[in-house]
């Protein structure tokens, strides 16, 4: 199914073990232009931190949320990303959760 950009990044994002927060931004493959990770507000949970999750983790896009198969707890252990700078083939070993 295909969906728009801005339905995309309207979605409540849900973690395996509970609601977590919403996506807010993407990174596309300069070569595909597939999306390959969204960012996360993940809200409560790591406030003021937001995370990449890689489009590997999604299990599936409902009308209003997404379904990750990872834990809070996964998500708590990502590591630190500089947004502004860009994401490439090997940060993606430390994106792995």
């Amino acid at each position: 199914m295909l969906y728009s950009i801005n339905h995309i990044l309207s979605l409540l994002v849900n973690a395996q073990d509970g609601p977590l927060g919403k996506t807010v931004d993407c990174y596309f493959d300069d070569r595909s232009w597939k999306i390959r990770y969204l960012v996360m507000d993940t809200g409560t949970l790591l406030p003021g931190r937001k995370v990449l999750i890689s489009t590997a983790e999604i299990r599936g896009i409902e009308m209003i949320a997404l379904n990750l198969g990872l834990t809070k707890e996964k998500i708590q252990q990502s590591p630190e990303i500089d947004h502004r700078l860009p994401i490439s083939r090997q940060h993606e070993h430390d994106l792995r959760y």
